[in-house]
């Protein structure tokens, strides 16, 4: 049997991984979305960072960059760029600030997880900026879910896109492996 991965098959994957408590692969995969629908909704374009940074400024960002009026380190998407790439190539969560002006760089960055996740209430975990240190802390699991729920907003209102774009094909070979070994 051979299946392909549908972008909801993915979005179920980092739900899946989050029901059982597998936080970097949910986190991985999840980093990983805006990618596939960035290249879906700008398939002319060749720039993987752009295409990603669009899509999540369409979908995702509200355009707000403050909590309790302390300005977030561009908690935007480049902020979100920057963790994907962390995550993806490094296995880490230090994040690459060249290109942030110095008063959003943080000297202190934290993945949370706790039970008091909220509605979408990823970045309202922690800031401090008591003048010498600057930290903030992710609610890891309401990252995940926000990304998934902008992505399921998009496929909802774009499935003709999706057509022929599945592009990781599964071949299950269990049961014909099971079946040539049983006689």
């Amino acid at each position: 049997m051979e299946k392909y991965l549908t972008i909801i098959d993915i979005i179920n994957g980092v739900k899946e991984s989050l029901k059982n408590e597998n936080y970097i692969a949910a986190l991985a995969t999840a980093l990983t979305i805006p990618d596939k629908c960035g290249k879906i909704e700008y398939e002319n374009s060749e720039d993987s960072k752009y295409r990603y940074v669009r899509w999540y400024n369409e979908w995702c960002w509200n355009g707000d960059s403050t909590i309790n009026g302390v300005e977030l380190p561009d908690a935007d998407v480049e902020f979100i760029y920057q963790l994907r790439c962390a995550i993806l190539h490094d296995h880490s969560t230090e994040l690459k600030y060249e290109k942030l002006e110095n008063k959003n760089k943080l000297d202190k960055f934290e993945l949370e997880i706790s039970d008091f996740n909220g509605v979408f209430s990823v970045f309202a975990s922690s800031i401090l900026n008591d003048g010498e240190e600057k930290s903030m802390r992710i609610r890891l699991v309401d990252l995940c879910e926000f990304i998934c729920y902008c992505a399921e907003q998009y496929y909802k209102q774009n499935k003709h896109k999706f057509q022929n774009t599945n592009k990781i094909k599964i071949v299950d070979y269990r049961d014909l492996h099971k079946n040539m070994f049983q006689k």
